[in-house]
């Protein structure tokens, strides 16, 4: 009997820390800080200091992230994301 033992795969996470900009009502939100730990792919090139927040969070939700956390003053706040 052949048994194979398999090692599950580790969750990938991000955190996502954004700002924006308080004396222009419309500005968007943009990535100040982020920490990622496994892998953000397909969205690794939307994920970067100063980009803009919403397609960065639509790429991750498009590729099976799922929101864990988040929390805003409406001027910053923070996302954490889970992939299994």
């Amino acid at each position: 009997m052949n048994s194979m033992i398999t090692i599950p795969r580790q969750s990938d996470v991000i955190f996502l820390y954004w700002k924006k900009n308080p004396l222009q009502p419309h500005s968007p939100k943009r990535i100040f800080k982020f920490t990622i730990i496994g892998e953000v792919k397909p969205c690794t090139h939307q994920i970067f200091n100063g980009a803009k927040l919403k397609p960065a969070l639509k790429c991750l939700l498009d590729n099976g992230f799922k929101i864990q956390f988040e929390q805003s003053t409406g001027v910053n706040g923070y996302i954490v994301l889970e992939r299994n």
